[in-house]
Formats: structure tokens, C-alpha cells, sequence
């Protein structure tokens, strides 16, 4: 029963908010309907650079994996790999404070690249 409250109130919730009859602090302008890519610098999947080139892994540059996905923020990532396995990938270096979304996979995870 509580819980079937719980969601009754977020549904509540989601609707005052997505109708502007509910607005956050400071927040007083209607609201601006955009598309995703006029917000973003650059917006695409990137590239694993291969396998088969041991040399393009274990370097300094952090490489980011869904796994490295587990939280609002991303400090570290499991791999790192060479100025060789990004100059030879789709790979491409992105600017700390940047939002990512997973596309394939874990479709949805969200967090913030530290």
C-alpha cells in the first residue's frame, strides 16, 4: 500500500512539474523546448580502439566504459589507454565537468566525467 502511494505522488509530482504548476526555486520563466543537440558540443558514440594493438592500452589517458557508469560521477575509470590508441580510434578526449549517456547496453545511465 505504501508504495502504491509512493508512486501515486511521484505521478502527481511529474505532471505538476512537466505542466510548470509546480516550479523549482528560482525558477520563473516558462520553460524552452529544445533539441538534445543544440545543447551538446558534440554528441556520438566514440570508438574502442582494438584489441589486437596491446600498445594502444595502459597508458595515462582514462577510457570510459559502461562499467565506469555506477554512479552520478565518474572519478576513474577501469582502463586507460595510449596517445597511440587514441590517435588510431574513434576514441576522442572530453572536457572534465562533461555529461555522458549510454546508448547501448545500459541505455540510460547518466553521470557527470570528473
Amino acid at each position: 500500500k505504501k508504495a502504491d502511494l509512493l508512486k501515486l505522488k511521484k505521478k502527481y509530482y511529474l505532471q505538476a512539474i512537466f505542466s510548470q504548476r509546480l516550479r523549482f526555486k528560482g525558477f520563473t520563466k516558462p520553460w524552452q523546448q529544445r533539441k538534445l543537440e543544440e545543447l551538446c558540443i558534440r554528441v556520438g558514440s566514440g570508438g574502442t580502439p582494438s584489441v589486437q594493438h596491446p600498445e594502444y592500452y595502459n597508458g595515462k589517458i582514462p577510457f570510459l566504459g559502461i562499467s565506469d557508469l555506477s554512479g552520478r560521477a565518474v572519478s576513474a575509470t577501469q582502463k586507460k589507454i595510449t596517445q597511440r590508441g587514441l590517435d588510431n580510434s574513434a576514441a576522442w578526449l572530453v572536457p572534465k565537468g562533461s555529461i555522458t549517456l549510454a546508448m547501448y547496453a545500459s541505455v540510460g545511465k547518466v553521470a557527470i566525467l570528473g
